[in-house]
């Protein structure tokens, strides 16, 4: 499993300070971030090996932002959804 040291008490104090609502709109900021990142790394990461940096930065934005989403929707209906895709997927490969 990919794992990655997040504090989860620093994402809850995020929460709190600035409320549940801000932090999803950022989740929507991130996501669109890295969106564009990605795009212009796969046009130009010939280019522009500079690029590469960007796109990691984005992506560490972005999974700081969907653990704080995890926090605000604690469901395990969420693992439910990993496993059936995952699942899924297997079945694709095999």
């Amino acid at each position: 499993m990919i794992h990655f040291e997040i504090d989860e008490l620093v994402l809850s104090m995020a929460i709190e300070k600035y409320g549940q609502d801000k932090q999803l709109i950022l989740l929507l900021e991130e996501t669109t971030e890295l969106m564009h990142v990605l795009i212009r790394y796969i046009r130009y990461k010939d280019s522009n090996p500079l690029l590469s940096s960007s796109l990691y930065a984005e992506i560490a934005d972005l999974l700081i932002m969907i653990n704080q989403f995890l926090l605000i929707f604690p469901n395990n209906t969420i693992q439910d959804y990993i496993t059936f895709k995952i699942n899924r997927l297997k079945s694709k490969l095999i």
